[in-house]
């Protein structure tokens, strides 16, 4: 269940990956078993739902197939060069001198005072000019919006039937 507090409410206990002993809660070993950790002799855990968004186990058209228990992604992530895919900018040039301080079109030009603008060569006949990368390296979060509460799970009830 959600639960709005800050204390696990009696004959519950969180969803925090806790491991719990199974000769008091034989009942919930029964269905957990070591799905979530423990030893399965005298220990067992709980689900750790935290930083976690809860999703069905199975699989479904179009979707990749998730275990039970099994865990998958992140709450960050870095871009690299390394993990992005390869692209390229054009920059239209002319091997012309210019004539306007402020030239049309997005074309880089001299203006009337002779400055001089640089490009490699290859560039000079409107092949592509180099543009340099960008970024630190640093990870940025990709979590979704949410709100906190306490997962928690039974510990006692009426134990569910298969059928």
């Amino acid at each position: 269940m959600l639960f709005g507090g800050n204390f696990a409410v009696r004959q519950w206990a969180n969803c925090d990956g806790q491991l719990l002993a199974v000769a008091s809660n034989d009942a919930l070993f029964s269905i957990l078993g070591t799905t979530y950790g423990g030893d399965g002799r005298t220990t067992f855990g709980v689900p750790d739902l935290r930083g976690r968004t809860p999703v069905n186990a199975g699989a479904g058209p179009g979707l990749q197939p998730v275990a039970m228990g099994q865990k998958y992604g992140a709450e960050t992530l870095t871009l690299t060069s390394a993990t992005m895919p390869s692209h390229a900018h054009t920059l239209p040039v002319l091997n012309a001198p210019g004539d306007q301080r402020t030239p049309s079109g997005n074309i880089l030009a001299g203006d009337a005072t002779n400055d001089t603008i640089y490009a490699p060569t290859s560039a000079a006949n409107g092949s592509l000019a180099p543009t340099s990368g960008t970024g630190g390296n640093m990870s940025f979060n990709i979590r979704s919006p949410f709100l906190s509460l306490s997962y928690q799970i039974a510990l006692y009830g009426i134990y569910p039937s298969r059928s």
